[in-house]
């Protein structure tokens, strides 16, 4: 059965010399560390079990989901980045360069936070602002149903770029029940979407 599910926002920024004079400086509170071994994704497996608790509705992020989802992936090269407070796990980031077809791209493909501390978000997201800036792309793009975190990317320079309408495809019967049922409430991003699996020319 084909169910929808409330909307999402998908946001963009544009990386003028300006906007690159705005990066905020990093915050000596946490700190960011790149994931780059699959036993590393622990780390991030500490979040999900952490904070999924917290939202109503999400597709699951173990670590055989990120291993998947991100290591596996012969297509597109992924960047998982844990942020930490006193060396604890209190969220973390994918990111991803754009491909031939989207070479001036960066892409936040992924996060996961308490909602409750907002400036963590905030800050995750001023480092992937540095980090494309760093590698010299004119655009990054966010995906978003979290209606919280628009207006800490509007501050940071994002602009709403289109307004999605997902859908949720099952053959079980009952879980198309509960969907249908329960549309709203849903943590979306990049990930869940066919937008990190094939280039966004065109779409």
């Amino acid at each position: 059965a084909l169910q929808l599910l409330q909307t999402d926002k998908l946001l963009s920024k544009q990386l003028t010399r300006k906007a690159a004079k705005k990066v905020k400086p990093k915050n000596s509170q946490y700190e960011i560390r790149e994931l780059t071994t699959v036993d590393d994704l622990a780390l991030a497996e500490q979040v999900w079990h952490k904070h999924k608790k917290l939202i109503d509705k999400i597709v699951v992020r173990n670590s055989t989901y990120l291993k998947w989802k991100y290591f596996d992936q012969p297509h597109k090269r992924h960047h998982i980045f844990v942020a930490l407070e006193n060396e604890q796990q209190i969220g973390y980031l994918v990111l991803r360069e754009g491909g031939e077809q989207e070479p001036n791209v960066g892409i936040i493909v992924d996060y996961l936070f308490d909602k409750k501390n907002m400036k963590v978000f905030d800050e995750m997201i001023n480092y992937a602002i540095g980090y494309f800036i760093d590698k010299k792309k004119e655009f990054i793009y966010i995906n978003t149903s979290v209606t919280a975190c628009e207006p800490i990317l509007t501050e940071l320079g994002f602009k709403r770029s289109r307004v999605h309408h997902p859908s949720f495809l099952t053959a079980k019967p009952e879980l198309a029940g509960y969907v249908q049922k329960n549309p709203g409430g849903w943590f979306l991003t990049f990930t869940d979407h066919e937008l990190d699996r094939y280039p966004m020319r065109g779409k």
